[in-house]
């Protein structure tokens, strides 16, 4: 048996909610067995995932639409920027103080978030709003 890790979430039992954190040693399956008994009773789900883990999210959001009719869907571009501080490797030229600089390169990492709801919600942006599809 292979080992699972737990769940990355944020639940908020007073506006039932909760933040479901998608990453690389998250099983899509976990995922989906996750939302499906939330959004069951009610509750509005969001999955977040960067870089690579936005295909589980895709997935999972997918399949749960297959399972569930009538959801209302939100989907947002998401990103943070982490800086990384380089030291310089042999200097070949020497300043004049002779000390090592260091630079800082800012990394922008994009990613997506999608929240699933039987109930309607309140939407941020419209562009990435879709209304639940009848069956």
């Amino acid at each position: 048996m292979r080992y699972l890790p737990k769940l990355m979430l944020e639940e908020n039992p007073d506006e039932k909610s909760v933040l479901v954190k998608i990453g690389t040693r998250t099983s899509t399956r976990q995922v989906i067995n996750y939302g499906l008994t939330k959004i069951k009773d009610d509750w509005k789900v969001t999955f977040n995932a960067f870089r690579m883990e936005m295909t589980k999210a895709l997935q999972a959001t997918e399949i749960i639409k297959t399972r569930v009719p009538f959801l209302h869907q939100e989907n947002r571009l998401i990103s943070y920027t982490t800086a990384i501080s380089t030291k310089p490797k042999e200097a070949t030229e020497t300043t004049e103080d002779n000390a090592e600089e260091s630079k800082e390169i800012e990394r922008i990492s994009s990613g997506i978030s999608i929240t699933l709801s039987r109930i309607q919600f309140e939407v941020q942006d419209l562009a990435g709003y879709q209304r639940p599809k009848p069956r």
